[in-house]
């Protein structure tokens, strides 16, 4: 390999491993932030302070309550909250880790 070549190859090979581990770090804050959530409790401020930042998308129901999503490199996280801002439920997870017992405490059972 030509010195050229070659330092454009450990650029690329730096940057990929930079990038592959901002991807698994803000997995991890999701899936660490998972446990320390309390249904009726956590607030949105909160809730958004413990996965790294604001939600993506914020829409609001017929009846005041707010759905929170969180967007990132094929994963997503989605809440409900209520009108004061405090958590109601976990609502979806894609490609987030979740224990069982996660899902079952801070999933609502389905209507």
């Amino acid at each position: 390999m030509n010195q050229p070549t070659r330092r454009t190859f450990i650029s690329v090979a730096a940057i990929t491993i930079a990038l592959a581990g901002c991807a698994t770090t803000g997995n991890d804050t999701w899936s660490a932030a998972l446990p320390r959530l309390q249904p009726g409790q956590s607030t949105a401020a909160e809730v958004a302070s413990m996965l790294g930042g604001p939600p993506r998308n914020i829409m609001t129901t017929a009846k005041g309550n707010q759905l929170h999503q969180w967007l990132d490199a094929g994963r997503s996280l989605s809440m409900v909250f209520d009108k004061q801002g405090r958590l109601l439920s976990v609502v979806q997870t894609l490609n987030v880790p979740i224990s069982e017992a996660d899902r079952k405490r801070l999933f609502l059972p389905p209507a």
